[in-house]
């Protein structure tokens, strides 16, 4: 385990190589604070070259539990880009989770919903849908299978984004390295689809990733 934490933060350091290829490093954590409210943190590190691409996304939010299966949260994002330019962006959702477990099996169901502030786009306001599903395998104790789908959608077009409609697609292929203390590392592979203006309508990126989050075993519901 603490060698895959010290590679999670050497891919969190290293740049990426590649104009297609990139590195995400991120650390996810997920705590109960009282009764029904739980509480995240997350802090993203995304990679292309050394002078290529940099962003950093950090996001805060607050939930209550509906019930052990459904969660609904409120948060806040912020995703400032280093490079190629200097740009930050500020976001508010709001989202509703659906988990399940059975036997050896995890699976979720994410809704979000975006609204975006992006810096020199004269404050107008962006929004976007997001909806993933995720899956787990659990092999026994030690391991498992991990898979997830992401699709985005800009809800309209303006200033700060000029496409409407799907914005990106983003496949993950991994393994989850689960402790019995709550955390877990999920390194993998994840394929990006992103919709531009023309004359380079997709662009297909190729990302490294390594999650590392901690969720306490309580939250996770009963089969």
């Amino acid at each position: 385990m603490k060698r895959l934490l010290l590679l999670a933060t050497l891919l969190f350091m290293l740049p990426a190589r590649g104009a297609d290829f990139e590195i995400w490093s991120a650390l996810f954590v997920r705590q109960p604070i009282h009764g029904n409210w739980v509480a995240f943190g997350e802090v993203q590190n995304r990679m292309r070259g050394l002078n290529t691409y940099r962003q950093l996304l950090a996001r805060a939010a607050i939930g209550y539990q509906l019930s052990k299966r459904h969660t609904l949260w409120f948060g806040y994002g912020w995703t400032p880009l280093f490079f190629p330019a200097t740009e930050g962006e500020h976001r508010i959702w709001q989202q509703a989770l659906t988990e399940y477990k059975w036997d050896n099996w995890e699976l979720s169901f994410r809704f979000r919903f975006e609204q975006r502030w992006i810096d020199g786009k004269g404050g107008v306001t962006a929004w976007r849908w997001r909806e993933q599903i995720k899956a787990i395998y659990n092999v026994d104790t030690r391991w498992g299978i991990c898979a997830w789908n992401e699709f985005l959608f800009n809800i309209g077009s303006n200033s700060a984004v000029p496409l409407g409609g799907f914005a990106q697609n983003r496949f993950f292929l991994g393994v989850r390295l689960p402790t019995e203390s709550g955390w877990s590392i999920e390194p993998g592979y994840m394929n990006v689809i992103t919709r531009h203006v023309a004359p380079a309508p997709t662009e297909t990126f190729h990302v490294a990733t390594v999650y590392v989050s901690y969720q306490p075993p309580q939250i996770l519901p009963a089969p």
